[in-house]
């Protein structure tokens, strides 16, 4: 995120210092009057590479635990891409505030609570606890509705739920004769997912620019949260499923995340 600045120029020059980790080359870096807590320059600042390479490695390295059937390397990946972007959130700067994590007036510390209930629900749903995992995410869910709508400043978007509705339906409808007990807990999930991206959708329709990024990541996220449904409930859809669902995962944490960092 970007310090306060005077006119367009220090905005600009603040948006190159909290480029995210999936646009961290910019050949054009300014300076901004305040400067960041990732350096000047972001393109060029150390830490936001080493982020991106956390970010990377942790992916890859989960992939290779999938393909040689290697429990404990898939342990200790899967925790490393959403540690890379608590520490970007950790180490942004607010530009309405000017101090780093200053969060009482935008949604940073919604988006940073949501990312550490990722974080354990990754872990949960990785060593086979899959109900407390999925309190997790409901959790993260709710705290991404949250920060899209204090982010949407009041635009309830109507229109905006409805195709999420008519998708969910049809995942649900899809899910109920599997689900047994485990009815009203999906249900329920299924619920926060469709808000969450409405609110996001909201949002974009209210700032558009990158918040269209985090509208499109709670989509993409649905689209995750629901072949772990079929794949669980439906049937094993094996193959490369797992990689499917992580990929599609990590890529809407890490668009949600972006979205709010460089709008805030």
């Amino acid at each position: 995120m970007q310090t306060t600045g005077s006119g367009t120029g220090a905005e600009g020059a603040g948006k190159a210092d909290r480029l995210p980790l999936l646009a961290s080359v910019n050949e054009h870096g300014h300076e901004s009057s305040g400067g960041s807590s990732l350096g000047t320059t972001g393109a060029q600042d150390p830490r936001l590479v080493m982020l991106l390479l956390l970010f990377l490695g942790g992916i890859a390295a989960y992939m290779v635990g999938l393909a040689a059937e290697q429990p404990w390397l898939n342990l200790c990946a899967k925790p490393l891409p959403l540690m890379s972007l608590i520490m970007w959130v950790g180490n942004s700067r607010p530009r309405a505030h000017g101090t780093s994590f200053n969060c009482t007036r935008t949604p940073h510390a919604a988006l940073f609570a949501c990312l550490f209930a990722g974080l354990i629900g990754d872990m949960l749903l990785e060593t086979g606890y899959f109900v407390p995992g999925l309190i997790c995410f409901f959790i993260g869910h709710s705290l991404y509705a949250t920060a899209f709508t204090m982010a949407a400043k009041g635009n309830l978007a109507p229109l905006q739920i409805v195709p999420l509705l008519l998708f969910g339906s049809m995942v649900c409808g899809l899910l109920i004769p599997h689900l047994g007990d485990m009815l009203l807990p999906v249900a329920f999930y299924m619920i926060i997912s469709m808000v969450m991206a409405w609110r996001a959708a909201a949002w974009a329709q209210t700032r558009g620019r990158w918040a269209w990024l985090g509208a499109i990541g709670a989509i993409v996220f649905m689209l995750s949260d629901s072949i772990i449904a079929v794949n669980r409930f439906v049937n094993d859809l094996e193959g490369g499923a797992a990689a499917m669902i992580m990929l599609t995962y990590w890529a809407a944490q890490a668009m949600m995340t972006a979205s709010i960092v460089l709008e805030y």
